[in-house]
């Protein structure tokens, strides 16, 4: 491979995603999440273990309103709602 290559003057040149429009968009394209079954299992899921493991209301909710303050749950919300 690298005989081959040496035929040729190769000069390489380094180019940031950014300046190549086609491939950075397709690298950072996501995919919208059409799986409607996917997440209504994922409900059932959270509902279940809502449902069986005992977590008083007040403590819940407590949570809950802790979650909208954290920044970094709230990102992850994100990236797992949205992609």
């Amino acid at each position: 491979m690298m005989l081959a290559i040496q035929l040729y003057d190769i000069k390489l040149r380094y180019k940031p995603g950014k300046t190549i429009p086609i491939v950075d968009i397709l690298s950072r394209l996501h995919l919208v999440d059409t799986d409607t079954e996917l997440q209504v299992d994922m409900e059932i899921l959270v509902h279940s273990v809502l449902q069986t493991v005992p977590i008083p209301s007040q403590r819940l909710a407590q949570i809950r309103q802790e979650t909208t303050k954290d920044e970094t749950l709230n990102s992850l919300m994100e990236t797992i709602q949205v992609g």
